[in-house]
């Protein structure tokens, strides 16, 4: 059968990425764990690089959970002291759950494709895929604003500055983080801290963040690893991830476009001073850990091991809200660490 022309894929993939790219993220944290073996076979077996062995310090159980809801579409998830904010792509709304309440919708209907969530304070952004535009609500899922980013490259994740202004990840193959102020303009453009990820796919530069005290905590979804960025553009901190793999690949499928290569995070939440990512990777560990890191210097604190998969994770008082995938439709979790007596949870602010 004969090879497509490259000209026809080019023009394929830019058309594509504006839906496929942003979505991807979405859809990684979705992904069951049939894909995760798949991709790790078709990876060959000598570019896979050994993970130190992680040091468990407390494990995490179920504290409340709602029943399985195959009607909502939960995609990402935000904490607001008691109460979990969450993304539902279903219904388009934000949906509200509260430990001794059902799930309830709140706010305005959202545009088209809305996948990613980011939130500070009582700012809550909604990235859309398909329209390009972020919309600002506030805890109530009012709309404040809204403003299109037709003008970047497709963007996959954003992320509150404490000023008002925004950073946003884009599939930019050069200066992939962008500043925008509070209506949408761009202040500066700024490289990812890796270099070799200009030279992957679109798609493989897809990634999450979270707000710090003073910037945005960065991390790649197939690596090399993370970093925090400061207003400024300054990345005081650039770290590994404790997992690494081969560069991921451009693969076409049914036209599509994918990027033929296990992710290694899923997403990251900040407590205090300390970095909390979801960890994927081709060990027996995906999905089923949290691993944790200091801001400032970067060092490793430890990991919590989860009580099964989790898709995402946000940042609660006493411990973590989750999206959990059951046979019966995406659920609802509360979980908690329990700490283990000889090592501590270590789970305080530092």
């Amino acid at each position: 059968m004969a090879r497509p022309r490259a000209p026809r894929r080019a023009q394929m993939s830019r058309r594509l990425l504006h839906t496929v790219g942003a979505m991807a993220m979405a859809a990684l944290a979705l992904a069951v764990g049939c894909e995760l073996a798949v991709a790790s076979a078709r990876a060959p077996s000598n570019a896979r690089v050994a993970a130190p062995a992680r040091r468990i310090v407390a494990h995490a159980v179920v504290s409340a959970h709602t029943d399985a809801a195959p009607a909502l579409a939960p995609m990402r998830l935000a904490a607001d002291a008691e109460r979990l904010i969450v993304l539902d792509a279903a219904h388009r709304r934000l949906a509200i759950w509260t430990p001794h309440d059902s799930v309830q919708h709140a706010g305005a209907v959202l545009s088209r494709a809305p996948f990613q969530l980011a939130r500070r304070g009582d700012r809550i952004g909604v990235l859309d895929a398909r329209d390009a535009r972020l919309t600002v609500l506030d805890s109530r899922g009012r709309i404040r604003a809204r403003f299109g980013l037709a003008h970047l490259p497709p963007a996959f994740a954003a992320c509150a500055f404490a000023d008002g202004s925004w950073l946003v990840l884009t599939a930019g193959d050069g200066d992939a983080l962008i500043r925008l102020d509070s209506v949408g303009a761009v202040l500066w453009r700024r490289p990812v801290p890796w270099p070799v990820v200009t030279t992957w796919p679109p798609l493989a530069r897809q990634g999450v963040l979270a707000p710090t005290r003073d910037g945005c905590a960065l991390a790649l979804a197939f690596g090399p690893g993370w970093a925090e960025v400061q207003p400024d553009g300054r990345m005081p901190t650039v770290m590994p991830l404790r997992e690494a793999g081969p560069s991921p690949r451009q693969s076409w499928r049914r036209r599509t476009e994918r990027t033929a290569q296990t992710p290694l995070v899923a997403d990251v939440v900040v407590r205090g001073d300390t970095i909390e990512l979801l960890a994927v990777g081709t060990t027996l560990d995906a999905w089923r850990v949290i691993d944790r890191f200091h801001v400032r210097t970067g060092a490793y604190l430890g990991s919590i091991r989860l009580p099964g998969p989790v898709r995402a994770i946000s940042a609660t008082p006493d411990g973590w809200g989750a999206i959990v995938p059951t046979p019966r439709g995406p659920r609802l979790a509360r979980l908690r660490p329990v700490r283990i007596p000889s090592v501590g949870n270590g789970l305080r602010s530092r």
